[in-house]
Protein backbone atom coordinates (compact mmCIF):
# COMPACT_ATOMS: atom_id res chain seq x y z
CA UNK A 1 0.00 0.00 0.00
CA UNK A 2 2.82 2.37 0.90
CA UNK A 3 4.50 1.63 -2.43
CA UNK A 4 1.25 2.32 -4.27
CA UNK A 5 0.86 5.69 -2.53
CA UNK A 6 4.49 6.52 -3.35
CA UNK A 7 3.95 5.63 -7.02
CA UNK A 8 0.78 7.73 -7.11
CA UNK A 9 2.61 10.72 -5.60
CA UNK A 10 5.40 10.42 -8.16
CA UNK A 11 2.83 10.26 -10.95
CA UNK A 12 1.01 13.35 -9.64
CA UNK A 13 4.29 15.25 -9.28
CA UNK A 14 5.25 14.29 -12.84
CA UNK A 15 1.81 15.31 -14.08
CA UNK A 16 2.02 18.64 -12.25
CA UNK A 17 5.52 19.28 -13.63
CA UNK A 18 4.36 18.44 -17.15
CA UNK A 19 1.37 20.76 -16.87
CA UNK A 20 3.57 23.52 -15.48
CA UNK A 21 6.03 23.06 -18.35
CA UNK A 22 3.16 23.12 -20.84
CA UNK A 23 1.72 26.33 -19.36
CA UNK A 24 5.16 27.99 -19.35
CA UNK A 25 5.82 26.89 -22.95
CA UNK A 26 2.44 28.16 -24.15
CA UNK A 27 2.95 31.42 -22.25
CA UNK A 28 6.41 31.99 -23.70
CA UNK A 29 5.14 31.14 -27.19
CA UNK A 30 2.27 33.61 -26.77
CA UNK A 31 4.65 36.35 -25.63
CA UNK A 32 7.00 35.70 -28.56
CA UNK A 33 4.08 35.64 -30.99
CA UNK A 34 2.70 38.88 -29.60
CA UNK A 35 6.10 40.55 -29.78
CA UNK A 36 6.64 39.36 -33.37
CA UNK A 37 3.25 40.72 -34.42
CA UNK A 38 3.86 44.04 -32.69
CA UNK A 39 7.31 44.51 -34.25
CA UNK A 40 6.13 43.56 -37.74
CA UNK A 41 4.72 46.74 -39.32
CA UNK A 42 3.83 45.36 -42.76
CA UNK A 43 0.45 46.62 -43.94
CA UNK A 44 -1.04 43.42 -45.35
CA UNK A 45 -1.99 40.06 -43.87
CA UNK A 46 -3.18 36.70 -45.19
CA UNK A 47 -6.96 36.73 -45.47
CA UNK A 48 -9.02 34.23 -43.53
CA UNK A 49 -10.78 33.63 -46.84
CA UNK A 50 -8.84 32.30 -49.84
CA UNK A 51 -11.29 34.25 -52.01
CA UNK A 52 -9.91 37.63 -50.94
CA UNK A 53 -6.36 36.15 -50.66
CA UNK A 54 -5.02 39.03 -48.53
CA UNK A 55 -6.42 41.92 -46.51
CA UNK A 56 -5.26 45.28 -45.25
CA UNK A 57 -3.82 44.73 -41.79
CA UNK A 58 -5.87 46.49 -39.09
CA UNK A 59 -3.94 49.05 -37.05
CA UNK A 60 -1.09 49.42 -39.54
CA UNK A 61 -0.35 52.30 -41.93
CA UNK A 62 -3.49 54.21 -41.01
CA UNK A 63 -5.83 51.21 -41.45
CA UNK A 64 -8.72 51.19 -39.01
CA UNK A 65 -9.88 48.27 -36.88
CA UNK A 66 -11.86 46.84 -39.82
CA UNK A 67 -8.86 46.89 -42.17
CA UNK A 68 -9.98 49.95 -44.14
CA UNK A 69 -7.91 53.02 -44.99
CA UNK A 70 -10.57 55.23 -43.53
CA UNK A 71 -12.04 56.56 -40.33
CA UNK A 72 -14.09 54.11 -38.27
CA UNK A 73 -17.71 53.91 -39.36
CA UNK A 74 -20.33 51.98 -37.36
CA UNK A 75 -21.00 48.61 -38.94
CA UNK A 76 -24.73 49.12 -38.38
CA UNK A 77 -25.79 51.96 -40.69
CA UNK A 78 -27.26 54.90 -38.74
CA UNK A 79 -30.89 55.73 -39.51
CA UNK A 80 -31.31 58.27 -42.29
CA UNK A 81 -27.75 57.79 -43.60
CA UNK A 82 -27.00 57.19 -47.28
CA UNK A 83 -24.08 54.73 -47.34
CA UNK A 84 -21.75 54.25 -50.30
CA UNK A 85 -19.15 51.46 -50.49
CA UNK A 86 -16.08 52.06 -52.65
CA UNK A 87 -14.43 48.89 -53.97
CA UNK A 88 -11.21 49.05 -55.96
CA UNK A 89 -7.44 48.76 -55.94
CA UNK A 90 -4.51 51.05 -55.13
CA UNK A 91 -6.10 53.99 -56.96
CA UNK A 92 -9.13 53.90 -54.69
CA UNK A 93 -6.96 53.14 -51.66
CA UNK A 94 -5.04 56.33 -52.47
CA UNK A 95 -1.52 54.98 -52.80
CA UNK A 96 0.93 57.85 -52.39
CA UNK A 97 -1.72 60.38 -51.34
CA UNK A 98 -3.02 61.40 -47.89
CA UNK A 99 -6.01 59.32 -46.80
CA UNK A 100 -8.33 62.32 -46.56
CA UNK A 101 -7.46 63.49 -50.08
CA UNK A 102 -8.61 60.26 -51.77
CA UNK A 103 -11.41 60.84 -54.29
CA UNK A 104 -13.94 58.96 -52.13
CA UNK A 105 -13.30 61.33 -49.23
CA UNK A 106 -13.36 64.37 -51.50
CA UNK A 107 -16.74 63.26 -52.85
CA UNK A 108 -18.01 62.64 -49.31
CA UNK A 109 -17.11 66.19 -48.24
CA UNK A 110 -18.71 67.71 -51.33
CA UNK A 111 -21.92 65.74 -50.79
CA UNK A 112 -22.05 66.68 -47.10
CA UNK A 113 -22.53 70.28 -48.24
CA UNK A 114 -25.43 69.60 -50.59
CA UNK A 115 -27.05 66.21 -50.03
CA UNK A 116 -29.39 67.33 -47.27
CA UNK A 117 -28.76 64.11 -45.33
CA UNK A 118 -25.76 62.27 -43.87
CA UNK A 119 -23.68 60.56 -46.56
CA UNK A 120 -20.99 57.99 -45.74
CA UNK A 121 -18.54 56.84 -48.40
CA UNK A 122 -16.47 53.98 -47.00
CA UNK A 123 -13.15 53.09 -48.61
CA UNK A 124 -12.84 49.32 -49.12
CA UNK A 125 -10.01 49.75 -51.67
CA UNK A 126 -7.10 47.31 -51.39
CA UNK A 127 -3.88 47.73 -53.42
CA UNK A 128 -3.17 44.74 -55.61
CA UNK A 129 -6.75 43.48 -55.88
CA UNK A 130 -8.16 42.45 -59.24
CA UNK A 131 -11.81 42.39 -60.35
CA UNK A 132 -12.42 38.85 -59.06
CA UNK A 133 -11.16 39.74 -55.58
CA UNK A 134 -13.31 42.87 -55.61
CA UNK A 135 -16.40 40.79 -56.47
CA UNK A 136 -15.48 38.36 -53.68
CA UNK A 137 -15.06 41.25 -51.24
CA UNK A 138 -18.48 42.60 -52.19
CA UNK A 139 -20.15 39.26 -51.55
CA UNK A 140 -18.20 38.30 -48.40
CA UNK A 141 -17.61 41.61 -46.61
CA UNK A 142 -19.12 44.73 -48.13
CA UNK A 143 -22.64 43.32 -48.31
CA UNK A 144 -22.65 43.10 -44.52
CA UNK A 145 -22.25 46.90 -44.31
CA UNK A 146 -25.62 47.41 -46.05
CA UNK A 147 -24.54 49.93 -48.72
CA UNK A 148 -27.18 51.92 -50.60
CA UNK A 149 -24.79 52.34 -53.53
CA UNK A 150 -21.56 50.65 -54.64
CA UNK A 151 -18.75 52.38 -56.53
CA UNK A 152 -16.67 49.76 -58.36
CA UNK A 153 -13.40 51.07 -59.78
CA UNK A 154 -11.72 49.49 -62.81
CA UNK A 155 -8.01 49.53 -63.64
CA UNK A 156 -6.01 47.93 -66.44
CA UNK A 157 -4.25 45.52 -64.08
CA UNK A 158 -7.60 43.94 -63.10
CA UNK A 159 -6.82 41.28 -65.70
CA UNK A 160 -3.75 40.15 -63.77
CA UNK A 161 -2.82 38.01 -60.79
CA UNK A 162 -3.23 39.56 -57.32
CA UNK A 163 -0.07 41.29 -56.10
CA UNK A 164 0.30 38.57 -53.46
CA UNK A 165 -0.95 34.98 -53.29
CA UNK A 166 -1.45 32.54 -50.44
CA UNK A 167 1.18 29.90 -49.80
CA UNK A 168 0.27 26.23 -49.40
CA UNK A 169 1.86 26.01 -45.92
CA UNK A 170 0.07 24.35 -43.02
CA UNK A 171 -1.85 26.42 -40.42
CA UNK A 172 1.06 26.97 -38.01
CA UNK A 173 3.56 28.12 -40.64
CA UNK A 174 0.89 30.14 -42.49
CA UNK A 175 -0.19 32.13 -39.41
CA UNK A 176 2.64 32.32 -36.85
CA UNK A 177 4.58 35.59 -37.01
CA UNK A 178 7.17 34.32 -34.49
CA UNK A 179 7.91 31.18 -36.50
CA UNK A 180 8.02 33.30 -39.65
CA UNK A 181 10.87 35.39 -38.16
CA UNK A 182 12.98 32.24 -37.84
CA UNK A 183 12.01 30.70 -41.18
CA UNK A 184 12.49 33.99 -43.01
CA UNK A 185 16.06 34.39 -41.76
CA UNK A 186 16.94 30.76 -42.51
CA UNK A 187 15.40 30.88 -46.02
CA UNK A 188 16.98 34.22 -46.84
CA UNK A 189 20.52 33.53 -45.67
CA UNK A 190 21.12 29.77 -45.40
CA UNK A 191 18.44 27.43 -46.71
CA UNK A 192 16.49 28.93 -49.64
CA UNK A 193 14.86 25.56 -50.25
CA UNK A 194 12.74 26.13 -47.13
CA UNK A 195 10.57 28.52 -49.13
CA UNK A 196 9.09 25.65 -51.12
CA UNK A 197 9.53 22.69 -48.76
CA UNK A 198 8.32 24.26 -45.50
CA UNK A 199 6.86 27.71 -46.24
CA UNK A 200 4.77 26.45 -49.14
CA UNK A 201 5.87 28.93 -51.81
CA UNK A 202 4.75 28.32 -55.39
CA UNK A 203 7.71 30.16 -56.94
CA UNK A 204 11.29 31.09 -56.07
CA UNK A 205 10.51 34.68 -55.11
CA UNK A 206 11.82 36.87 -52.26
CA UNK A 207 10.70 35.89 -48.78
CA UNK A 208 7.50 37.72 -47.89
CA UNK A 209 7.34 40.05 -44.84
CA UNK A 210 4.43 38.20 -43.18
CA UNK A 211 3.48 34.51 -42.95
CA UNK A 212 1.18 32.73 -45.36
CA UNK A 213 1.71 34.99 -48.38
CA UNK A 214 4.19 35.28 -51.22
CA UNK A 215 4.82 37.77 -54.01
CA UNK A 216 3.19 37.05 -57.36
CA UNK A 217 5.86 36.65 -60.05
CA UNK A 218 6.17 39.49 -62.56
CA UNK A 219 6.15 37.20 -65.58
CA UNK A 220 3.53 39.00 -67.63
CA UNK A 221 4.32 41.01 -70.78
CA UNK A 222 5.40 44.61 -70.33
CA UNK A 223 2.62 47.16 -70.75
CA UNK A 224 3.06 50.68 -72.08
CA UNK A 225 1.45 53.87 -70.83
CA UNK A 226 1.20 56.88 -73.15
CA UNK A 227 1.32 60.25 -71.39
CA UNK A 228 2.32 63.71 -72.60
CA UNK A 229 3.78 62.36 -75.83
CA UNK A 230 5.99 59.85 -74.03
CA UNK A 231 5.75 56.09 -73.63
CA UNK A 232 6.40 54.45 -70.27
CA UNK A 233 6.94 50.71 -69.76
CA UNK A 234 5.26 48.95 -66.85
CA UNK A 235 6.02 45.45 -65.59
CA UNK A 236 2.92 43.28 -65.28
CA UNK A 237 1.86 40.30 -63.22
CA UNK A 238 0.72 37.11 -64.95
CA UNK A 239 -2.62 37.49 -66.75
CA UNK A 240 -2.55 34.21 -68.71
CA UNK A 241 -4.53 31.56 -66.78
CA UNK A 242 -2.28 28.81 -68.16
CA UNK A 243 0.69 30.33 -66.28
CA UNK A 244 -1.11 30.70 -62.93
CA UNK A 245 -1.68 28.31 -60.03
CA UNK A 246 -5.03 26.52 -60.58
CA UNK A 247 -6.86 28.29 -57.76
CA UNK A 248 -6.24 31.72 -59.37
CA UNK A 249 -7.03 30.94 -63.00
CA UNK A 250 -10.69 31.97 -62.74
CA UNK A 251 -9.56 35.53 -61.91
CA UNK A 252 -7.43 36.23 -64.96
CA UNK A 253 -7.71 37.78 -68.38
CA UNK A 254 -10.79 39.16 -70.08
CA UNK A 255 -12.83 36.14 -69.02
CA UNK A 256 -11.89 36.71 -65.38
CA UNK A 257 -12.90 40.37 -65.43
CA UNK A 258 -16.16 39.73 -67.25
CA UNK A 259 -17.08 36.89 -64.90
CA UNK A 260 -16.44 39.17 -61.92
CA UNK A 261 -18.60 41.93 -63.40
CA UNK A 262 -21.40 39.43 -64.00
CA UNK A 263 -21.27 38.41 -60.33
CA UNK A 264 -21.38 42.05 -59.20
CA UNK A 265 -24.31 42.63 -61.56
CA UNK A 266 -26.16 39.61 -60.18
CA UNK A 267 -25.58 40.83 -56.60
CA UNK A 268 -26.75 44.33 -57.53
CA UNK A 269 -29.99 43.06 -59.04
CA UNK A 270 -30.66 40.61 -56.21
CA UNK A 271 -30.21 43.28 -53.51
CA UNK A 272 -31.59 46.29 -55.38
CA UNK A 273 -28.34 48.21 -54.88
CA UNK A 274 -27.13 50.26 -57.88
CA UNK A 275 -23.50 50.19 -59.00
CA UNK A 276 -21.46 53.10 -60.37
CA UNK A 277 -18.69 51.63 -62.53
CA UNK A 278 -15.74 54.03 -62.34
CA UNK A 279 -13.47 53.87 -65.40
CA UNK A 280 -11.07 56.12 -67.32
CA UNK A 281 -8.54 56.89 -64.59
CA UNK A 282 -5.66 56.23 -66.97
CA UNK A 283 -7.27 56.87 -70.33
CA UNK A 284 -9.63 55.04 -72.65
CA UNK A 285 -11.57 52.19 -71.00
CA UNK A 286 -14.32 51.82 -73.62
CA UNK A 287 -14.35 48.02 -73.67
CA UNK A 288 -14.65 47.50 -69.89
CA UNK A 289 -17.19 50.36 -69.81
CA UNK A 290 -19.34 48.42 -72.31
CA UNK A 291 -19.09 45.29 -70.14
CA UNK A 292 -20.24 47.26 -67.12
CA UNK A 293 -23.11 48.85 -69.01
CA UNK A 294 -24.24 45.39 -70.13
CA UNK A 295 -24.60 44.46 -66.45
CA UNK A 296 -26.79 47.48 -65.77
CA UNK A 297 -24.09 49.56 -64.08
CA UNK A 298 -24.08 53.33 -64.30
CA UNK A 299 -20.76 53.93 -66.06
CA UNK A 300 -18.78 56.94 -64.86
CA UNK A 301 -15.93 57.64 -67.27
CA UNK A 302 -13.74 60.24 -65.57
CA UNK A 303 -11.30 60.60 -68.48
CA UNK A 304 -13.29 63.51 -70.03
CA UNK A 305 -13.18 65.34 -66.67
CA UNK A 306 -9.43 64.74 -66.44
CA UNK A 307 -8.73 65.97 -69.98
CA UNK A 308 -10.97 69.00 -69.45
CA UNK A 309 -9.05 69.95 -66.30
CA UNK A 310 -5.71 69.52 -68.12
CA UNK A 311 -6.85 71.64 -71.06
CA UNK A 312 -8.33 74.44 -68.94
CA UNK A 313 -5.24 74.65 -66.73
CA UNK A 314 -2.53 74.05 -69.34
CA UNK A 315 -1.28 70.99 -67.44
CA UNK A 316 0.17 67.68 -68.56
CA UNK A 317 -1.37 64.34 -67.53
CA UNK A 318 1.73 63.47 -65.50
CA UNK A 319 1.06 66.56 -63.35
CA UNK A 320 -1.73 64.47 -61.78
CA UNK A 321 0.61 61.56 -60.95
CA UNK A 322 2.15 60.90 -57.56
CA UNK A 323 5.69 60.58 -58.93
CA UNK A 324 6.16 60.67 -62.70
CA UNK A 325 7.31 58.69 -64.54
CA UNK A 326 7.51 55.78 -62.06
CA UNK A 327 4.26 56.17 -60.06
CA UNK A 328 1.10 56.97 -62.01
CA UNK A 329 -1.30 56.82 -59.06
CA UNK A 330 -3.38 60.01 -58.76
CA UNK A 331 -1.88 62.72 -56.58
CA UNK A 332 -4.02 65.06 -54.47
CA UNK A 333 -5.08 67.15 -57.46
CA UNK A 334 -5.83 64.04 -59.47
CA UNK A 335 -8.06 62.78 -56.67
CA UNK A 336 -9.77 66.18 -56.52
CA UNK A 337 -10.73 65.99 -60.21
CA UNK A 338 -12.04 62.43 -59.87
CA UNK A 339 -13.79 63.24 -56.58
CA UNK A 340 -15.70 66.12 -58.14
CA UNK A 341 -16.97 63.89 -60.97
CA UNK A 342 -17.86 61.14 -58.52
CA UNK A 343 -19.80 63.49 -56.24
CA UNK A 344 -21.87 64.65 -59.20
CA UNK A 345 -22.66 61.03 -60.07
CA UNK A 346 -23.59 60.05 -56.50
CA UNK A 347 -25.71 63.15 -55.74
CA UNK A 348 -28.86 62.05 -57.64
CA UNK A 349 -28.82 58.68 -55.87
CA UNK A 350 -28.57 60.31 -52.43
CA UNK A 351 -31.32 62.77 -53.31
CA UNK A 352 -33.65 60.04 -54.61
CA UNK A 353 -33.15 57.98 -51.48
CA UNK A 354 -34.06 60.99 -49.33
CA UNK A 355 -37.47 61.37 -50.96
Amino acid sequence: MTEQRSTKRRFLRLLAASLYLLVVTVGVAAVLEGAARMLNTFGYVRSASPREVFDLRPGRHGHNEFGQRDRVYPRIKPAGTFRVAGIGDSNMYGMGAPAESVFLKQAERLLAQRAGRPVEIINFGVPGYNSAQEANLLEDVVAGWAPDLVVLQFCGNDYEMPNFIQTSAGPLVAHSFALHVVLRKLAKHRFPGLKRSVMGYHADVDVFPVPGLEFSPLDGPEATVEADGKTYSVKQFVSDPAQAPPEYRYMLGVDGVRAALRRVGAWSRAHGVPVIFLVGLMGDDQEPAAWGAAEGFEVLDVWPAITRYLTENGKSFTSLWVKPPTDAHPNEQGHAVIGQALAEAIAPHAAAAAR
